[in-house]
């Protein structure tokens, strides 16, 4: 076990608004940790800049022993780090199939041939679309959509994989099944940091959260604890269905 990423004293600022102020936390490898916070919070700009979307106008960003502060997003996945995203980004003119073709053509070894059809085989199996890997991405369901980037992703062989509300807009058995396929990755040896609204999701897969309030974080530790602390319920909490 060891440190698989860290934010240290990290700020983000769009001309006059800062948009996440001196955030510091760490990510042990094998947790699913989650971050939290309502919309605006800065959420999804920390997610932006661990992938190198966006460079931290100061602080430093770690995975393991490399700074990745300053490196670009192509490079980012590279070193061993994917995400899912708010809008899902697929090729909708592609099959499924393709679709993680087009992902494995970045992955740093590269899969060419048998090895790849395997490859491709294997990741939509682990998501649970291997009967649809001739499907268009244009014609699939929505939790299937979701499926689909999250194979993309995996295609990519990350260490750590960033979830952007994944599981927003999943209920019943959709969300059920999407609980079980995350807790999965982590019997695969993946580390995930996952931003959610959906406290059932959290509750279940979370060891640790991160909370995030008007840029600033406000809370980290255990995940009940953190769900009963006081300042997360009145930033946060009273507001959703805790």
């Amino acid at each position: 076990m060891g440190n698989m990423l860290g934010l240290c004293h990290v700020s983000k600022s769009f001309g006059g608004l800062v948009a996440v102020d001196n955030v510091s936390f760490t990510i042990e490898e094998g947790e699913i940790v989650g971050l939290l916070g309502p919309n605006g919070s800065g959420k999804t700009t920390v997610l932006n800049m661990i992938s190198g979307s966006f460079r931290p106008t100061s602080g430093e960003i770690w995975y393991k022993a490399t700074n990745i502060s300053r490196m670009r997003a192509h490079d980012i996945v590279q070193v061993g780090i994917a995400r899912t995203f708010q809008l899902v980004r697929v090729l909708g003119a592609f099959t499924c199939a393709q679709n993680v073709a087009a992902a494995l053509a970045f992955h740093p070894g590269g899969a060419f041939g048998r090895a790849a059809v395997e490859r491709i085989e294997r990741l939509l199996d682990t998501v649970g679309l291997v009967l649809k890997a001739d499907a268009l991405a244009s014609d699939l369901t929505y939790i299937d959509l979701k499926r689909l980037e999250l194979a993309r992703a995996l295609a990519l062989d990350p260490s750590v994989l960033l979830l952007d509300e994944w599981l927003a807009g999943l209920s019943g058995t959709e969300l059920d099944d999407g609980i079980a396929l995350i807790r999965s990755l982590r019997t695969q040896g993946l580390t995930i940091l996952l931003v959610e609204h959906v406290m059932r999701a959290i509750r279940a897969l979370c060891d640790r959260c991160i909370v995030l309030s008007s840029a600033v974080k406000i809370a980290e530790g255990a995940t009940g604890d953190v769900l009963s602390d006081p300042r997360v319920v009145t930033s946060y909490l009273g507001s959703h269905d805790a």
